[in-house]
């Protein structure tokens, strides 16, 4: 009876022995198959930007009269930043327009002598298409004396300048560039992983390298595709504050609190 008794005991035991190892092994599994947690990013790195910038040149062969700011200096929307010696484009625009009142009294010659017969409608359509072909080119002219002057399109800063007074700039090639002063944003690539997480107008701060301040930014858009090499995404956002101090190309640290976007 002591026997069996024992085996009993030995037989219960290894059966729940087993038991705890099954459901050791299930509860492995049901962990395994849960999501791993995503850790959210707290700091990562930021550039500030200007939304309006621009490299300008210009196919007009004429030496450069006077340059009205240098690099680093800040103009406003309107200023002259750079005038072209166009004295010999006016006198080719004149010219054109000789030929233009030229053509003209062609016209009118031909319409007088065509009411007394004494020339055709031919003489007549050729005099006008001479005409409207001279009075092209003098508004071709009139378009390309625009560029003898070049104001600012917008409120900003001379960034890089390649000429000098009296330099004929090289056709088509950059010679001046400029950043606006007014409107920045900060362009932050983030992990694609917190695509979850951010939302536009969702807050977050901004420390500046370069001032050692930290400035409230708000999210404005994100880029429309996810590097699918380094799973990351591209971000872009406003700094809310008034920041006369902040330039654009300064660099710093986006710091995002755990709740953004929930």
């Amino acid at each position: 009876m002591s026997r069996s008794r024992h085996i009993g005991d030995r037989l219960t035991s290894a059966l729940l022995s087993t038991a705890l190892a099954v459901a050791l092994v299930l509860s492995t599994e049901v962990r395994a198959a849960e999501p791993l947690p995503v850790r959210t990013v707290s700091e990562l790195r930021g550039i500030v930007k200007a939304v309006y910038q621009t490299a300008l040149s210009t196919d007009l062969l004429a030496p450069v009269a006077k340059i009205g700011f240098r690099e680093g200096e800040t103009f406003k929307a309107g200023d002259i930043l750079i005038t072209f010696d166009c004295g010999r484009q006016q006198q080719e625009l004149a010219a054109l327009h000789a030929v233009e009142r030229e053509m003209k009294v062609a016209i009118d010659t031909n319409q007088y002598l065509l009411q007394r017969g004494a020339a055709n409608r031919n003489d007549l359509e050729v005099a006008s298409a001479r005409h409207d072909k001279a009075k092209a080119e003098a508004a071709a002219m009139g378009q390309r004396l625009r560029n003898c002057t070049i104001a600012a399109p917008f409120t900003g800063t001379v960034v890089e300048l390649a000429i000098n007074t009296h330099e004929i700039p090289v056709s088509n090639r950059p010679f001046l560039t400029i950043a606006g002063q007014e409107d920045l944003e900060i362009e932050v690539i983030v992990p694609s992983r917190m695509l979850g997480e951010l939302k536009a107008a969702a807050e977050f701060q901004f420390t500046i390298d370069e001032t050692r301040l930290t400035y409230r930014a708000r999210i404005k858009r994100t880029a429309g595709v996810v590097d699918a090499m380094s799973q990351t995404v591209k971000i872009y956002a406003a700094l809310i504050d008034q920041v006369p101090d902040v330039l654009a190309g300064m660099s710093g640290t986006a710091r995002f609190p755990g709740s953004l976007g929930r």
